[in-house]
C-alpha cells in the first residue's frame, strides 16, 4: 500500500514544491533572487564562511545561495545544495554547469540521513520553515555538522511584520476565499517568534542560539514594468490555483491587482516593510 500524507513526513510540502510551487518559482528566479538575495547575504555574513569550508545549503531552491557560497569557499571548498523540488534543482544544476565545487541533491532535510556529510557550515535562505516536525528536522540537520560547525539561516518574522507578502492577496480578499494562515504549521511564518526559534533549536541540540532582527523595505516590483510586476506578484501567490477554472474571475482578479499596483506605484517601485530573523547556532 502506498503511504498517504499522514504516514509520509512533509508529503504535502514535497508535492507542492514539485508542482505549482516549483513551476511558479522557476520562471521567477531572477526577480526573486534580486529581491531576496540581500536578505540571504545577511545569513551568509553571519556564518563566517571561509575558503576551503564544506557547506550545506538547506532549501537551496534554484541555487542562488549555493552559487554565492561556492564563490566564497573557492576551489578548495565545496557546497551541497539540498531541496525537495526537482524543477527548482533542475534550474540550479543548469546554472552551476561551469562549477566543480557545488552539487545539488533532491532530498528532504527532515528525513534524509545527513550525518555522513560533516560540513563546517549549514546555511539557508528562507528554506527551513516548511517542516512538519521542526525539532526532528533541525536534529537531523545538526547531525550534518562537524564538532565545530555552525548553523546560520534567515527566516521571516510574523505575518504582521511582513505586509509586503500579503499585498496582492489583500487586493482581492473580497473576491477569493483564502485559507487562514497557520503560524504553527509548515509555512513561511512557522519560525516567526524568537521564542519559537530558540525552543526548536534547543530541543534539537543546538548551542548558543542567536536571533537578530533584520528589518527594512522590499521593492516588490524589482525593476519590472507594471504588467510584469503584476504577473510576477500573482504567479507567486495562491491566486492561480484558485482561478484556473474560471477565466472571467481570473481576468477580474488581474484587473483588481493591477489597480492596486497602479495606486501604490511610486516612480517604478512599490516599497513595503519586511521583518526577518538572522539566526545562528553552534553544534
Amino acid at each position: 500500500m502506498m503511504p498517504d500524507d499522514r504516514e509520509t513526513p512533509n508529503a504535502a510540502q514535497i508535492r507542492y514544491w514539485n508542482s505549482r510551487g516549483g513551476s511558479s518559482w522557476v520562471p521567477a528566479q531572477s526577480q526573486t533572487d534580486a529581491m531576496l538575495g540581500p536578505l540571504g547575504q545577511a545569513a551568509l555574513d553571519a556564518a563566517s564562511i571561509e575558503p576551503g569550508h564544506q557547506v550545506l545549503d538547506v532549501g537551496c531552491g534554484c541555487g542562488d545561495t549555493s552559487l554565492t557560497v561556492a564563490d566564497m569557499v573557492g576551489p578548495s571548498g565545496g557546497v551541497v545544495g539540498l531541496d525537495v523540488s526537482r524543477p527548482m534543482l533542475d534550474l540550479a544544476r543548469t546554472r552551476a554547469q561551469a562549477r566543480d565545487n557545488v552539487v545539488f541533491v533532491q532530498a528532504d532535510a527532515q528525513t534524509t540521513d545527513l550525518a555522513a556529510l560533516q560540513v563546517d557550515r549549514i546555511v539557508s535562505r528562507f528554506g527551513v520553515m516548511f517542516f512538519e516536525d521542526p525539532v526532528a528536522a533541525f536534529s537531523n540537520i545538526r547531525s550534518a555538522l562537524n564538532e565545530s560547525g555552525r548553523l546560520s539561516f534567515v527566516c521571516w518574522q510574523p505575518a504582521s511584520e511582513n505586509p509586503w507578502l500579503g499585498f496582492t492577496v489583500r487586493a482581492v480578499a473580497d473576491l477569493l476565499e483564502f485559507p487562514p494562515g497557520d503560524s504553527a504549521g509548515p509555512g513561511p511564518f512557522s519560525l516567526g517568534g524568537q521564542g519559537r526559534i530558540r525552543d526548536v533549536l534547543g530541543k534539537a541540540g543546538f548551542r548558543k542560539p542567536s536571533v537578530t532582527p533584520l528589518v527594512g523595505e522590499l521593492d516588490i516590483v524589482g525593476g519590472a514594468d507594471l504588467e510584469d510586476a503584476v504577473a510576477y506578484s500573482v504567479q507567486m501567490s495562491p491566486i492561480p490555483g484558485m482561478v484556473s477554472d474560471d477565466p472571467a474571475l481570473a481576468a477580474t482578479v488581474t484587473a483588481r491587482v493591477t489597480a492596486a499596483f497602479e495606486d501604490a506605484w511610486n516612480e517604478g517601485s512599490i516599497c513595503l516593510p519586511y521583518g526577518c530573523w538572522v539566526v545562528t547556532a553552534q553544534r
